[in-house]
């Protein structure tokens, strides 16, 4: 039986992880998160009740900082690298899943695994300003499958 040392698989990790950190190689990632939050302005339940020490004080009407929601809507982007194919022929390999028409497949690190999955959509620059979202599951890749993950998303 033939064995693979120990040594090589290390190699593979440190070859696949630089192709993140080569800025000619990986897509520079914008991972969007939507948050909702209560309105520091006006009383929750009482759109038209202005908080005291609000941020901008009214007396009639409805609240003009959350336009009478309750809530703020906010967003934050946090930036990573990921690999990109567009091409169904360059995909990892992840099973028998049925992956619809104008997917792409996207490749990072199982670091950020979180991030990716947390996010609302994502937007890969240059490549275009359109809002990505997931349309898989991860999918572990490479030796071992424990150090990179295979996603799949769309517009």
């Amino acid at each position: 039986m033939f064995r693979i040392p120990n040594g090589i698989f290390e190699q593979y990790y440190e070859v696949v992880d630089s192709l993140y950190e080569n800025e000619n190689i990986g897509d520079t990632t914008n991972l969007i998160t939507s948050s909702r939050t209560q309105c520091p302005n006006c009383i929750h339940g009482a759109t038209s009740v202005y908080k005291t020490g609000g941020p901008i004080p009214f007396q009639l009407g409805v609240c003009p900082y959350c336009g009478g929601s309750n809530y703020i809507n906010s967003e934050t982007t946090e930036v990573i690298k990921l690999r990109t194919y567009t091409d169904k022929r360059k995909w990892i390999k992840v099973g028998n899943a049925d992956i619809p028409d104008g997917s792409v497949q996207i490749l990072g690190r199982i670091t950020d695994l979180t991030k990716v999955m947390q996010a609302s959509y994502m937007i890969f620059f240059p490549l275009s300003d359109w809002k990505y979202k997931l349309d898989s599951d991860p999918f572990p890749y490479g030796f071992g499958k424990k150090n990179f993950i295979a996603y799949c998303i769309k517009v």
